[in-house]
């Protein structure tokens, strides 16, 4: 038990402690010592404060010229894709979520741009499966799949539907998963093989860039299968994303773009899909930014822009290309 002294003795300490600490407070209150820290202190934040507003400023100057950067390279897309992908038949195939529809049109116009035509526009974004039992037993029997195990089954089902995809062979089948699934979405025609594919991911969450880097998720299955395939097929994403998967779809040795809303994003899906095969952006996953070019003199008196087809235009739109103007912000469900 504390003796009673004790306790008295500590609460002299106490306030003797604290009478002490106010009166050399209270004396050095207007010092010259305290007065000159304060000047020091004023002085030290005013600096601080002008190299922020400096730094703000160069930070602003910076963005204004990576702005007029992008704008120029914009207007040199036309001029170095033209031709490239003459007669190629490009199938899209869009995962996950975040796509916004004004890059995949501006996709579609850089494809055709290029020579190319986009035979479809396949999406899969969210659960492959359905609740019913009954519609989720149609899609299961229809694709021969005999597992109950839902995880197992989309991985499977995603398998199926991009084998459909490249192979043009099984267009009914692929109507048949449409109708039923609530994750899949068909744009196009799905009857005639197609030359390759862009597949263009959407932003992931840890927890599916982790599936992504395990191998269990829907994105990897369909990188494993056109990698089985053998077709010429580049992964893309926007500049921007939260967490990039391109190391991830660089493991299937499926040609990355990490930057598809760029200009220089762009110009390397093109001369990827032309055969450069390679890593390109500006993310750590990237071996360098654009593929090497070739290009080749222009004839005197040839302008790249008179055989260029029109971009598509919605209402209201301001009339000019898709390719040098950048996209919109708007979230849209991916078509065309």
């Amino acid at each position: 038990m504390i003796e009673l002294r004790y306790h008295v003795a500590s609460l002299v300490a106490v306030f003797l402690a604290l009478a002490v600490g106010i009166l050399i407070g209270s004396s050095m209150v207007g010092t010259p010592s305290v007065e000159s820290q304060i000047r020091r202190l004023k002085s030290g934040f005013d600096r601080i404060q002008a190299e922020d507003r400096r730094l703000r400023a160069e930070n602003e100057e910076l963005r204004g010229q990576a702005r007029l950067l992008e704008n120029a390279l914009r207007q040199t897309v036309p001029a170095v894709v033209q031709g490239r992908l003459a007669e190629r038949r490009i199938g899209l195939i869009i995962t996950g979520q975040g796509i916004d529809a004004s890059l995949v049109r501006e996709t579609k116009y850089l494809l055709a741009t290029a020579g190319a035509s986009v035979g479809s526009i396949t999406t899969l974004q969210g659960p492959l499966l359905p609740e019913n039992p009954n519609s989720r037993q149609i899609i299961l029997t229809r694709s021969g799949i005999d597992t109950q195990d839902t995880t197992r089954a989309e991985r499977q089902l995603a398998a199926r539907i991009t084998r459909a995809i490249v192979r043009g062979n099984e267009p009914d089948l692929l109507r048949v998963i449409g109708e039923f699934s609530p994750g899949l979405a068909l744009d196009g025609d799905y009857a005639l093989p197609i030359d390759a594919v862009t597949l263009i991911a959407g932003d992931a969450t840890e927890e599916q860039a982790q599936a992504m880097s395990d191998g269990t998720s829907i994105q990897a299955r369909i990188a494993d299968v056109l990698r089985e395939e053998g077709i010429a097929a580049v992964a893309c994403e926007r500049a921007e994303c939260p967490l990039s998967l391109m190391a991830y779809f660089a493991r299937y040795s499926l040609t990355t773009v990490d930057s598809l809303d760029t200009a220089v994003g762009k110009i390397a899906l093109v001369l990827a899909l032309a055969g450069k095969q390679g890593h390109y952006g500006t993310k750590p996953s990237a071996a360098q930014v654009l593929p090497d070019l070739d290009l080749e003199p222009m004839p005197r008196g040839e302008s790249p822009a008179r055989s260029l087809p029109r971009a598509p235009q919605e209402p209201g739109q301001p009339r000019e290309s898709l390719l040098l103007a950048p996209g919109r912000s708007g979230r849209a469900p991916a078509g065309r």
